[in-house]
């Protein structure tokens, strides 16, 4: 042993180590000479692994279970390297499916889910059946069909938005904004304005419509004022249609306060694009097109009314024709046995007038009716028999 110790030494003092020689080496060397053992590295080894755990996840979808191993066979000691390799693993596994209880309570944070959830509670209050093998367990298409007819893709659409978050109906989306309008004023303040459509994608139905403002405002001042001083009617347009498709109605004119040459004008829409909605008719904003000399200003500038109404009439509204009340029923066609009675009405509350539909159903009603039985004449009452 002491010889050993002295080869150490020597081997210790004397080893010129390059810098290329890997610093394993060295440690194998003096781990060598180390008769004692007492400096070896020892190197960390896995344990065996563990069960696998329960599935995590999802009632009704694939899930994760895990096992778990540790690098304490021994624990890595004196330098020694650590275990190679992962300490845990997974593999998918099945949970079992959800129950109609558990499908309603995670359906509860979702307005969708819900909707159709109680179109399935609709339908599961008829056909108890298909709550258990439709939605705690997988059914085909053709089940459903064959209890459902007509109504089945309504509840196999329900079906797959409660179970599978998938297929259900949308909120809506608001479009890009447009770029800001000029100013809305000539003179004083105004606004720019910029406007989106709820279309991206359009709602399924207005409960669902998008949240929040169509149209953002800023604003400005218009730097015009001396045309806002000089205005006049520009000519009456044509009269509108009849507002009514037929009796009495009111059809209506309108004149717009302009400066400028007077022209024909149209409503000029601030940088409206082709695949982005107009912006709204609700400002005094409006351009000539075809004569940029000549604007559209406040009609407060211009004395007078800007709009006329007069009254219009088309031939009368055709009137459907509603049936009376069933008059009283008729007295028995028979004095005894078997017999018939009836009962009318007429087309006449109101009766159909100027192209109006006639009443539909029958005027008569007839039903059997039955008195006492009729007595035979032969019959003698005096002896209780027939003669």
């Amino acid at each position: 042993r002491q010889h050993g110790r002295r080869l150490q030494q020597n081997l210790t003092r004397n080893l010129l180590i390059s810098p290329d020689v890997n610093h394993i080496l060295a440690k194998t060397v003096f781990c060598a000479l180390d008769l004692e053992r007492t400096n070896c590295p020892e190197d960390g080894a896995w344990t065996n692994w563990g069960p696998w755990g329960e599935c995590h996840g999802t009632c009704g979808q694939t899930g994760l279970r895990h096992r778990y191993r540790t690098c304490t066979n021994p624990t890595p000691s004196r330098n020694g390297e650590f275990c190679s390799g992962p300490s845990s693993e997974s593999k998918l596994c099945r949970l079992n499916g959800c129950t109609v209880s558990q499908y309603r309570e995670a359906s509860q944070c979702n307005d969708f889910r819900l909707e159709q959830f109680e179109v399935l509670d609709s339908v599961h209050a008829l056909y108890p059946s298909l709550a258990t093998r439709c939605v705690e367990a997988e059914c085909h298409y053709e089940i459903v069909e064959r209890v459902l007819g007509d109504d089945a893709d309504e509840y196999w659409n329900a079906l797959h938005c409660v179970k599978h978050n998938s297929g259900c109906p949308e909120y809506g989306g608001w479009s890009s904004w447009t770029i800001y309008s000029d100013c809305t004023a000539y003179c004083g303040q105004g606004h720019h304005v910029q406007c989106r459509t709820c279309t991206n994608p359009v709602p399924v139905s207005e409960k669902y419509g998008c949240r929040g403002e169509n149209c953002s405002f800023s604003p400005c001042s218009g730097s015009k004022c001396d045309i806002m001083l000089h205005g006049h009617w520009n000519e009456w347009s044509p009269w509108s249609e009849c507002s009514v498709s037929c009796g009495q109605g009111l059809q209506e004119r309108r004149r717009t306060c302009v400066h400028g040459k007077q022209s024909s004008v149209e409503p000029f829409m601030p940088h409206s694009h082709e695949h982005t909605s107009p912006l709204p008719l609700c400002y005094n904003y409006m351009r000539n097109k075809r004569n940029l000399d000549a604007v559209i200003i406040s009609r407060d500038v211009c004395t007078g009314p800007y709009k006329e109404l007069r009254p219009c009439y088309i031939a009368e509204c055709p009137v459907d024709g509603e049936w009376s009340e069933w008059e009283p029923w008729s007295q028995c066609s028979t004095e005894c046995s078997l017999g018939m009675q009836s009962r009318s009405r007429a087309c006449s509350s109101p009766p159909p007038m100027y192209g109006g539909e006639t009443c539909v159903g029958p005027v008569t009603w007839i039903r059997h009716c039955f008195n006492a039985p009729c007595l035979d004449r032969n019959l003698d009452q005096s002896a209780g028999h027939c003669i």
